[in-house]
């Protein structure tokens, strides 16, 4: 019997949209958070939570059979999905090693993981390798 991958994804978090995109699964997503703008293709995903707080009927009436949440401020969310029968996948990343094992486990649940090592790999290679160039390091600006 061939293994089955979720095929209606609920994304809560920003990142986890444009992760499965990058995967070349974009077409798996049923909805996103509002923050959801990159790539240009998921504005056109029903809106279905901001970050903090989500529609659950919205939620509900796109029976995904996985929502991926993000941190522990939506963890009372992932808790009510739960509640309601949802599958929730909750990732908590916090360092740079963190969300590429991220990216790894999205992959592995989505059936991705060969890409998946790539785009983590390549982002390896474009964090790290400008360390190895002696490049000035970007200013960055984050804000939560």
């Amino acid at each position: 019997m061939a293994k089955q991958y979720p095929s209606h994804i609920v994304c809560l978090s920003a990142e986890a949209v444009e992760i499965i995109f990058e995967l070349g699964c974009g077409d798996r997503i049923a909805g996103v958070t509002g923050f959801a703008v990159e790539p240009h293709a998921a504005r056109r995903k029903p809106r279905v939570s901001g970050f903090s707080r989500v529609n659950f009927d919205k939620v509900d009436a796109l029976k995904p059979d996985l929502v991926i949440a993000f941190s522990d401020v939506q963890a009372e969310a992932a808790k009510e999905l739960v509640r309601r029968g949802h599958t929730v996948l909750a990732t908590n990343q916090r360092s740079l090693a963190e969300v590429f094992e991220t990216i790894l486990l999205i992959g592995r649940v989505i059936g991705r993981e060969t890409q998946a090592q790539k785009l983590a790999g390549k982002m390896r290679a474009e964090i790290f390798g400008r360390r190895q160039h002696r490049l000035k390091r970007p200013k960055v600006y984050f804000e939560e």
